[in-house]
């Protein structure tokens, strides 16, 4: 969780009850444009 501010294409981070109940990984949802930026 820590690296998520430092990356431009995470818009959302989706913190789900499976997350908070049994330590899954949070849903990251990527911004499109900077994907391209980076490929």
């Amino acid at each position: 969780m820590f690296e998520i501010p430092s990356r431009a294409d995470v818009s959302e981070v989706v913190i789900t009850s499976e997350c908070v109940e049994q330590g899954t990984a949070p849903l990251l949802l990527l911004n499109p444009e900077e994907q391209k930026l980076e490929a």
